[in-house]
């Protein structure tokens, strides 16, 4: 009666919680699963410009302002961003952990598909896109100058430049941009 192997094998089968479990990471699985099918051509392309800027940010070719400005996010230095993604992660994670390895496994390639990436993408990158997917919450970008991509001092007149200097020209930007 009590076959420890059977226990093992009906324990990875369905959980720790019998059948609950199961079901649930099930669902999760399904939802997730369905939810990558129907990504637009239009959201992965956002989502892959979308992280490929993220993971510039982080390896400080861009700068983290520019990028929360083009992306419409509270963001204004590379440890709100890191902050910005653990957000992100912690909630995918708590769906995620329901899944089986193997579902697991499934859907972070289909993530990877979608994104149009390699596998070198970090585990947080991942997880921060399986959730903008699955909520659907992919950011609006909007159009910032190039000038401003490294920061927002010119590079010729950094010295005589203060960051009400750079709102004031953002501001002007903007104002142009909505003159037309």
């Amino acid at each position: 009666m009590h076959d420890p192997e059977r226990l093992r094998r009906y324990s990875q089968l369905f959980g720790r919680h019998g059948h609950t479990q199961s079901r649930a990471g099930y669902r999760v699985y399904q939802t997730y699963k369905t939810r990558l099918a129907t990504v637009t051509s239009a959201e992965k392309t956002a989502l892959s410009e979308f992280v490929r800027d993220v993971n510039d940010v982080l390896e400080g070719s861009m700068d983290a302002t520019y990028f929360g400005r083009k992306w419409q996010l509270p963001i204004e230095s590379s440890e709100d961003l890191q902050l910005w993604i653990d957000e992100r992660k912690q909630e995918a994670e708590a769906l995620y952990s329901l899944m089986t390895p193997e579902q697991r496994a499934e859907i972070d390639a289909m993530v990877i598909d979608v994104l149009l990436a390699d596998t070198n993408l970090s585990e947080d990158l991942i997880r921060m896109a399986e959730n903008l997917i699955d909520k659907g919450d992919i950011p609006q970008k909007t159009e910032v100058p190039d000038a401003f991509m490294h920061g927002w001092d010119d590079e010729g007149d950094k010295d005589d430049e203060t960051d009400e200097d750079d709102e004031d020209k953002w501001c002007r930007w903007q104002n142009l941009l909505w003159a037309y």
